[in-house]
């Protein structure tokens, strides 16, 4: 595929780490109530801690893996930008498990309300990469399940929630290997290529209720999920970016409703101001969504 159609260079600027536009302590969340998924650890966690940083007023973390001690990295993060400290949510989820999922959003609607804003940020990679004929069907469906259907069952239990908010986004962590063909991440791959087309199903469905959503590449980033990945990858220089600039793009883009970005992919890597300007060149040329070249 021509490098233009991978996403790579939208903008000029390139970031690996945050930049003063971005910074959370700039950003303005106050009164919001946030859900993030796969937060206890890497770039989930680090998002609690950016939208705390932003005064959000109730941040909801949920992993199946354990916390720590991430209530108290909360409050000292919303403290370290003298902001109110926010109510914080721990709550044990496994996305691919529906009982879960609809426990979850019935314990956040009894604390909160209702949702402003939904990180769907679980997600796993098969490793070691495996050719299709070799690889485990288990192993393999299993990213699919958490990557896909996980963020399909999220989505579907917390949509009244969001209706009822004002701010209505959700923000689907996906990644630049849908634009890619990776001997060996055939899972991983086509799940997050799904997930994109997912996120324009829900702004085809939803847009007019006030939903906006948009899948957004966080960078290649030596999180746990990232070791996971070829040893290659991080000999070769591919693992440059670090966790708070997803977190802070995230917190930035969400931070205002952006209607003209539902439905569409942006990558963290990308500089927001540039992005920003290209509004117009964006919903004139309807980029930025998956098509066929013909």
């Amino acid at each position: 595929m021509d490098d233009k159609h991978l996403g790579n260079n939208f903008t000029t600027t390139i970031h690996q780490d945050t930049y003063p536009l971005i910074q959370s302590t700039k950003c303005d969340h106050r009164g919001r109530n946030v859900f993030i998924t796969g937060a206890s650890k890497g770039i989930g966690r680090e998002m609690a801690l950016s939208f705390a940083k932003a005064g959000a007023a109730n941040v909801a973390v949920a992993a199946r893996s354990e916390f720590g001690n991430i209530r108290d990295e909360i409050e000292q993060a919303a403290k370290s930008a003298s902001r109110p400290v926010p109510n914080v949510l721990v709550l044990k989820l496994d996305v691919t498990d529906g009982r879960s999922v609809q426990h979850a959003a019935s314990e956040f609607e009894k604390h909160c309300g209702h949702l402003d804003i939904l990180v769907n940020n679980a997600g796993i990679v098969e490793s070691p990469f495996q050719l299709i004929g070799d690889i485990d069907p288990a192993v393999w469906w299993t990213t699919m399940d958490v990557n896909l259907r996980g963020v399909y069952l999220m989505t579907r239990a917390f949509l009244p929630l969001l209706l009822r908010g004002d701010t209505k986004i959700i923000v689907n962590v996906g990644s630049v290997a849908q634009n890619y063909i990776t001997p060996g991440a055939s899972a991983y791959g086509v799940s997050k290529l799904a997930l994109a087309r997912f996120t324009e199903f829900i702004d085809a469905e939803y847009g007019k209720q006030g939903i906006t959503a948009i899948t957004i590449h966080p960078g290649a980033i030596l999180t746990n999920l990232g070791r996971r990945l070829p040893d290659y990858m991080a000999e070769n220089g591919w693992m440059t970016e670090t966790e708070y600039l997803p977190a802070d793009t995230v917190v930035f883009l969400t931070q205002q409703k952006r209607p003209w970005l539902s439905g569409r992919y942006i990558s963290a890597t990308w500089d927001m101001e540039e992005l920003m300007q290209k509004e117009d060149e964006i919903v004139q040329g309807n980029l930025l969504k998956l098509r066929m070249l013909v």
